[in-house]
């Protein structure tokens, strides 16, 4: 006898064999990766059930959500402490459970090789891999969740047997206490009893206490959610979006974009196909006495089509996740094989028919080892080092403004405050008159005005965020004040981020704002303020430039501020990551992201200076595109006011604001000089040359100097009318041999691509600006 149980056990080396590459996967991801940012709330939670019996957080909250997975996993918390790859094992050993019974079943119904298929495509499953071996309730939701669709199968079928009732009860009551979504299974599964056992099931006495133990399961756990919620009520007057568990038909076709990829594109594909077609041919022969396969292949579809018809159709579209399919995926991937061993049944050849089903299996099985081996060698985040490195240099009273209080209470066993701007009213409750998290119980910080009340009132605060976060997670104000208070310490792999704030330090007196729109590759500079600069010894001038990109770059791109002279020479420049470092371009920012800059003018003439921009990759130093010239400033001792006023005024919004004292005579053959001040009162249009011009008393031209504006440096079509008057100037050289006599000084600006003349407000072509004689 013995030895025919040996041989047994080692004829089911290809079920062993599934087992393993299964074991194998998670025991890989379990033990190689970092936990992910949600486990942090179950080991809180965990710690909780050490220490009073009840899974609670620090914040003193019930947590409700993975009750009874809580209590599965407390052995190992107790045996192993808090060593994370252990307490994931036991999640994988409920998954190798679950492969068990569902390659048991799909060999009852159907065929030996049936069930292998089934286990080995939810053995490479990527998402199983990496969602199952956490420290979280998926594990026994998932087991739970098909013995439910196992038991009630059993009880329809013989609705005598007691057992399979009484499983069926403890199942639905594991599911709905490993997670509330169990309460989706209640709608498909009357339909598969009514499927499955017809009207006979319905009359016997078993079934309405079963009914009677499922109801009675719903209405606990709705009690445990419901004193949950009551202890944590959420604060009065916070405005803001909350994430609702339904909103019937809102967004469906967004809600279904999420799903259909992973359904409808192989390897998938090659599953949903028979499970679809099987499924409808079953439905309609639900009145004509389906056979028991049939019936098996309906029965196990309910489960995934209704899940996902009410997560398309009536779900909260914060809900919109291919991972809340995960726990009817075994349902589905049975259902597709037995529905495809069914479609098969009408091949003659029982070896042809297995030959069929074998390669189709393969052909789904063998794309999916590449996602698979990936997904178990799947580092992740390390969370926690960028707490390790705060951990490493705080000072005694120094505190901690985080999102992440999940993480840096696991670390500290405590977390100072939880700073969140947008999206926060989910996860936080009020708490004596203050609103704090719902986890740690850290004070909520969630408005600039607050933000800066902490930095006033002193200390030393260490943000703890990743780039995403601090990009989308606050708004511009909020943004603006972080770079303007915190120093970038560290960055870590993943986008992590320290910053410290040691004290509140004034921030820069922005003086000048314009907003040029000027676009260089994908990048537009919106907008930029400056510091004045027009002052003898002037400080580092600060600049903060807005910057609007496509939100899907992938390159975390740097950008250069340049200080230029009026020769073209750069003078100073400043390199930097926008915003300080604290976030990236290819984060996905909120936009425009600020990017400030600070250059030194020690030792700087007084003069006029421009002000450029390039955005360019750090690592190749290729721009993105054109270098910007985006501002022209005066730099020293502001240029004197004109000693002789004028107000003469072109259209497009050019003016004459004066000039020097024109030189009463010149003589002949020699050159003399005038200097004009000009200014704007709009914004021109187009770059303009100005042509300063010696008339005789006939109006022709004896002596000329053309150029734009300081040679060029500066085109009229970037005046502002905000800005320093531009003093430029003109030199003139009469001919030798112009008769002696009184000439006439005039200026005029035109076009120099068209040569058209612009005119006066007065409709001149030029602007009289005196006579001088030449001797």
């Amino acid at each position: 006898m013995a030895t025919k149980h040996v041989a047994q056990w080692l004829r089911r080396w290809p079920e062993a064999l599934v087992l393993g590459l299964a074991a194998w996967l998670r025991l890989t991801y379990a033990f190689g990766s970092h936990p992910v940012e949600d486990e942090y709330f179950e080991l809180l939670a965990l710690r909780g059930l050490t220490d009073h019996v009840l899974p609670t957080f620090p914040s003193g909250l019930f947590h409700q959500r993975g009750l009874a997975a809580w209590y599965t996993l407390a052995p190992l918390r107790y045996a192993f402490g808090e060593h994370i790859p252990l307490l994931r094992a036991g999640s994988i050993v409920l998954a190798l459970l679950l492969l068990v019974l569902v390659m048991r079943w799909g060999e009852r119904a159907a065929h030996r090789l049936v069930g292998l298929s089934a286990g080995l495509v939810l053995a490479l499953h990527p998402a199983a891999i990496v969602n199952v071996p956490r420290v979280r309730f998926y594990g026994l939701f998932i087991l739970a969740t098909f013995l439910v669709g196992m038991f009630a199968w059993k009880s329809a079928r013989a609705p005598h047997r007691p057992r399979a009732h009484i499983g069926l009860a403890i199942a639905f009551g594991l599911a709905l206490f490993a997670h509330e979504e169990a309460v989706l299974l209640y709608p498909p599964l009357l339909m598969g009893l009514t499927l499955a056992g017809g009207k006979a099931y319905w009359r016997t006495r078993a079934a309405v206490w079963v009914q009677v133990a499922l109801i009675a399961a719903v209405l606990a756990r709705g009690g445990v959610e419901l004193a949950a919620n009551l202890q944590a009520v959420a604060p009065l007057g916070l405005g803001g979006t909350a994430k609702p568990y339904l909103e019937p038909f809102a967004d469906v076709a967004d809600k279904w974009g999420v799903y259909r990829p992973f359904y409808t594109s192989p390897p998938y594909l090659w599953l949903s196909l028979p499970f679809a077609l099987a499924s409808l041919l079953a439905l309609l022969r639900v009145r004509r006495m389906p056979t028991l396969h049939a019936r098996l292949v309906l029965f196990l579809a309910l489960f995934p089509l209704t899940t996902l018809a009410f997560l398309v159709f009536l779900a909260g579209t914060s809900w919109r996740e291919v991972r809340y399919m995960l726990f009817v995926d075994p349902f589905w991937v049975l259902a597709a094989m037995l529905g495809m061993w069914w479609l098969l049944n009408a091949m003659p050849r029982p070896r042809l028919r297995l030959a069929v089903f074998g390669a189709w299996v393969l052909f789904i099985a063998a794309p999916l080892w590449t996602p698979a081996w990936n997904a178990a060698h799947t580092i992740g985040t390390d969370w926690q080092r960028p707490f390790h490195f705060v951990a490493e240099h705080r000072q005694p009273g120094d505190r901690i403004l985080t999102p992440l209080v999940q993480v840096c209470a696991y670390t500290f066993g405590t977390c100072d405050y939880y700073f969140r701007e947008d999206g926060f009213e989910p996860y936080v409750i009020e708490r004596d008159g203050a609103v704090v998290d719902r986890w740690v119980g850290a004070p909520l910080i969630q408005t600039p005005q607050a933000l800066e009340a902490l930095l006033r009132a002193g200390g030393r605060f260490w943000l703890v965020a990743d780039g995403h976060q601090i990009g989308t997670r606050y708004r511009l104000p909020t943004q603006r004040l972080l770079m303007e208070q915190f120093t970038l310490q560290q960055t870590f792999p993943d986008g992590l981020r320290v910053a410290l704030a040691e004290g509140w330090r004034e921030p820069p007196t922005y003086t000048v704002a314009r907003e040029p729109n000027l676009q260089s590759g994908d990048f537009t500079l919106r907008r930029f303020e400056r510091t004045a600069t027009e002052r003898p010894a002037p400080p580092p001038l600060h600049v903060l430039l807005f910057w609007d990109f496509p939100r899907e770059t992938a390159t975390a791109w740097h950008t250069s501020l340049k200080l230029v002279r009026r020769d073209g020479q750069e003078v100073a420049h400043a390199d930097s990551a926008p915003a300080n470092g604290l976030i990236a371009t290819n984060e996905r920012p909120r936009l425009p992201l600020l990017d400030a800059k600070t250059i030194a003018l020690d030792g700087l003439p007084p003069d006029y200076y421009r002000l450029d921009a390039v955005v360019y990759d750090p690592l190749t130093l290729t721009p993105q595109g054109e270098r910007l010239a985006f501002e022209w400033l005066w730099i020293g001792q502001a240029p004197p006011t004109p000693p002789v006023g004028l107000t003469h005024r072109w259209h497009d919004g050019l003016v004459l604001k004066g000039a020097d004292p024109l030189p009463a005579q010149a003589a002949r053959g020699a050159p003399f000089t005038i200097q004009l001040y000009w200014g704007a009162d709009a914004h021109p249009t187009r770059d303009w040359t100005a042509s300063v011009q010696l008339l005789d008393a006939e109006g022709r031209l004896v002596a000329q100097d053309d150029h734009p504006p300081l040679y060029g440096f500066h085109p009229t079509s970037r005046w502002t009318p905000d800005a320093t008057h531009v003093v430029d100037t003109y030199t003139l050289t009469p001919p030798p041999d112009a008769p002696a006599g009184e000439y006439t000084l005039v200026v005029l600006w035109y076009d120099p691509t068209t040569f058209e003349r612009l005119s006066t407000t007065s409709g001149a072509e030029m602007a009289i600006l005196g006579t001088l004689t030449l001797d």
